[in-house]
């Protein structure tokens, strides 16, 4: 059966209650508009309010805020679809900040995206400046740009500070926040930044670049406290679960740093944790003109040590994690790392820990708190650890430096550290001499590895050994293999 046709009178009826409502909504944006820029001595003009055919969204076109002494605000476009009291989402277009008589837009952003806004009208300032006391699914900000000079701050107080450490302009391809609240964010994803600067702290001019920066799980306590600069002041250091960066490189005056990505899973609701670091490239000697002189000549031999002369450090790393819950609340823990300092030293470790989790924690919460310095909270049954040495140049230096430094031969150098090592024997058992006795045959070309392992007892019993130092390496059962 065909549908009946609806009639005119009614369908007209109909679309007038659409206009109407889409009129409303229209006029709720401009009175929000006009409250959120309510100022004693700025001034807002809109160039147009309007609403789709049948409601869904409402635009406004043109806005124009300024107030002498500080800037103007520009925005093309000011998009709200959906429900105008929970919108889908709201998009500004065209945004640009200029201080009162520069030439220079101080911050501008092609689009501006809020997704699931818990409300229609959001001050896209605070976005930019990460005052943010809304909620939303997520904020993408594409292609945003800052330029921090003396003519582009004007009397803005927060890009006035930043002229304490920096000078110059920041381009973004794209930076999103995800599940926004008043307290924070959960996500953060920035994309395609690249800069140049006259100044960055006392590091001189250069340029910056990062290809993306992925944060995950984020917990701070609150963006605008961030914003404010009082990070140091909270009691709870941020915590992420995850970071992805790809490649980072800065190189300035007094610093090259470079750095091909970092990946790192925290997350120890799965039982396992894990981190990547590759080719992470520091230029010690142009730092080193920076460091006062009289402490220059210390740096440079460290360095000497270190890279042998070329002075650039280059690091790779990896360490994992893994979390098993026992029986009787108790958790097998474990963590390895592995770090490798081309042409200088590789170090490997392992710790491994019975832990006796409170009662009502669960072990991945335990570990957390552990991890960030709630020692207080730390008990075993037993443990094992593990530090391995392998030589990679930086023992064969050391000689010549430290003889250096003492006035004497390498050979006498060795002389003495050997008769010192072997004497701590007296003091810390064989153990311990057998360890230090390996640094230095190490330094002396006569061994490449050294391989330390320990038996841990409980927490308790290190505990109660504290007021006898000496006789604490045969609780640890230590075992010390030279190569």
């Amino acid at each position: 059966m065909p549908m009946p046709r609806m009639r005119p009178v009614a369908l007209s009826i109909a679309l007038l209650a659409l206009v109407g409502q889409a009129n409303a909504d229209s006029e709720q944006l401009e009175a929000g508009l006009r409250a959120m820029f309510t100022n004693e001595t700025g001034e807002l003009t809109i160039d147009k309010v309007s609403d789709s055919l049948f409601g869904g969204s409402s635009t406004a076109e043109g806005l124009v805020y300024v107030e002498p002494s500080v800037g103007t605000l520009r925005i093309d476009r000011y998009v709200v679809n959906g429900d105008f009291d929970s919108p889908d989402d709201v998009t500004i277009e065209g945004m640009t900040f200029s201080a009162e008589g520069s030439d220079t837009d101080a911050v501008s952003a092609n689009k501006l995206i809020l997704s699931h806004p818990d409300r229609a009208v959001i001050d896209p300032s605070e976005v930019v400046n990460g005052e943010m006391d809304f909620s939303a699914e997520s904020i993408l900000l594409n292609k945003l740009a800052v330029v921090v000079n003396d003519q582009s701050a004007g009397s803005d107080s927060d890009l006035r500070e930043l002229l304490e450490d920096f000078i110059g302009q920041v381009e973004l391809e794209s930076l999103e926040f995800r599940q926004v609240t008043q307290e924070g964010f959960d996500g953060l994803t920035l994309e395609g930044l690249s800069s140049e600067f006259e100044r960055l702290q006392q590091f001189g001019a250069g340029t910056m670049s990062l290809d993306k920066l992925m944060m995950n799980g984020i917990s701070v306590s609150g963006m605008k406290s961030v914003s404010e600069g009082d990070v140091d002041e909270r009691d709870d250091d941020p915590l992420m679960t995850e970071m992805t960066v790809n490649g980072f490189d800065i190189d300035a005056e007094g610093l090259a740093v470079s750095l091909e990505s970092l990946v790192s899973d925290q997350d120890w609701s799965d039982g396992e944790t894990g981190t990547t670091i590759s080719n992470l490239v520091f230029d010690v000697g142009r730092m080193m003109e920076l460091i006062p002189a009289d402490e220059r000549t210390n740096v440079r031999m460290i360095s000497n040590m270190l890279t042998g002369g070329s002075n650039i450090l280059t690091l790779n790393a990896e360490g994992s994690g893994s979390l098993e819950e026992l029986s009787d609340g108790r958790a097998d823990y474990q963590v390895t790392s592995d770090i490798r300092l081309a042409d200088a030293l590789n170090i490997k470790s392992m710790i491994g820990l019975v832990l006796l989790t409170p009662e009502g924690m669960e072990p991945a919460d335990y570990v957390v708190q552990i991890e960030q310095s709630n020692l207080e909270l730390l008990d075993f049954e037993s443990g094992k650890a593990r530090l391995g040495l392998v030589n990679q140049g930086v023992f064969n230096r050391i000689p010549a430096v430290a003889a250096t430094v003492e006035g004497i031969s390498e050979e006498e150098f060795i002389q003495q550290a050997r008769t010192q090592a072997k004497g701590m024997g007296n003091m810390f058992g064989p153990q311990v001499s057998k360890v230090l006795v390996g640094l230095v045959d190490m330094m002396e070309g006569k061994a490449n590895e050294m391989d330390v392992s320990v038996t841990l007892p409980s927490l308790t019993t290190l505990e109660t050994s504290v007021n006898d130092p000496l006789g604490l390496p045969d609780k640890l059962s230590m075992k010390v293999e030279i190569e």
